[in-house]
């Protein structure tokens, strides 16, 4: 008898050996939607059931969360190419189910740790809020983190804005110094389309320059997506 839970989920698996024709993995996922220059890396809500045909890996079920597919790179589990990029916004990292119950809950294990928040922001209640507004689908890794790192630079962006308008040099200064590492975080330049680094690097060397109206007009959405976020 097969002791190791793992194993034993692995080899009850029913969809370990079906594959889905690689023309259907192709077309899943270039039905992935992206903003302007910003790679998103999502497969739609519609997506979702047609992959979910071949099963989900014994593996992601004994993580404990639902919003886990155990599908790395390919969409497809069993295809040949399961461990490396299908598509040209596809990379290694595992696909996540953004619809799932307990997504919430996954995401906020995800926040990169590198991606520090201002003294008053509290991670886990950001994450969260980050992640409540996730479009349903399948989302890989890399995106979610670089989604997490867009609004860790906002939030320290209306840090300077805030430390600027109470002559705070201390405060600025620090925020300056995080948005300047920030522009180069892994998981934006691995999703950058074209020109968000340099996006980053020009608020960040305003932000060192102390020139607050070219702050206000770097990544001036930002106020918006920071809506709903807690402090």
């Amino acid at each position: 008898m097969n002791t190791d839970p793992v194993a034993a989920l692995a080899a009850a698996d029913p969809a370990r050996d079906v594959s889905l024709p690689d023309a259907d993995v192709r077309r899943l996922v270039r039905a992935a939607t992206s903003r302007p220059r910003r790679r998103r890396w999502i497969l739609p809500t519609a997506a979702i059931a047609a992959v979910c045909a071949v099963g989900i890996p014994g593996a992601a079920v004994a993580s404990g969360y639902l919003a886990r597919t155990g599908w790395f790179g390919s969409p497809n589990p069993g295809s040949p190419e399961g461990t490396r990029p299908v598509g040209t916004e596809a990379d290694g990292s595992e696909w996540i189910d953004t619809s799932a119950a307990d997504y919430g809950d996954y995401a906020v294990t995800l926040w990169p740790a590198y991606a520090t928040l201002p003294p008053a922001y509290d991670t886990a209640v950001f994450a969260r809020a980050v992640a409540a507004d996730a479009p349903e689908g399948l989302r890989q890794v890399t995106g979610i983190r670089s989604e997490f790192e867009q609004n860790a630079r906002c939030a320290w962006r209306a840090e300077w804005l805030d430390a600027d308008a109470l002559g705070d040099a201390s405060r600025a200064a620090t925020a300056a110094e995080t948005l300047t590492a920030a522009a180069t975080w892994p998981a934006t330049v691995a999703t950058d389309g074209g020109g968000i680094v340099e996006e980053e690097r020009t608020l960040a060397a305003a932000a060192t320059a102390g020139d607050r109206a070219g702050v206000e007009s770097a990544d001036a959405w930002c106020g918006e997506m920071l809506e709903g976020r807690a402090r």
